[in-house]
């Protein structure tokens, strides 16, 4: 019996992490998960979606920053995705 009552069958979907992805676990305080890094592909796979790679998925989306730095927050943020 699948939990998954609405499947996402035909829909495309890119997975994104943000930096702390790819930051050493002893720097982010936690546990080392090996589904760390593959997490999201499995969720979406689970509800039917079909993942697309998408390059920026470990990049920063600029949000620490913007606690610092409100000013350099769009323009850095923008550069994740374009």
């Amino acid at each position: 019996m699948s939990l998954v009552t609405r499947p996402l069958a035909g829909t495309r979907m890119a997975p994104f992490y943000g930096c702390y992805i790819v930051r050493p676990t002893d720097a982010l305080e936690f546990d080392e998960n090996p589904n760390r890094q593959t997490a999201l592909e499995q969720i979406i796979e689970t509800n039917g979606a079909t993942v697309v790679d998408f390059e920026g998925k470990t990049r920063c989306c600029g949000f620490p920053i913007l606690t610092i730095n409100e000013r350099n927050f769009p323009g850095h943020g923008r550069k994740a995705y374009f």
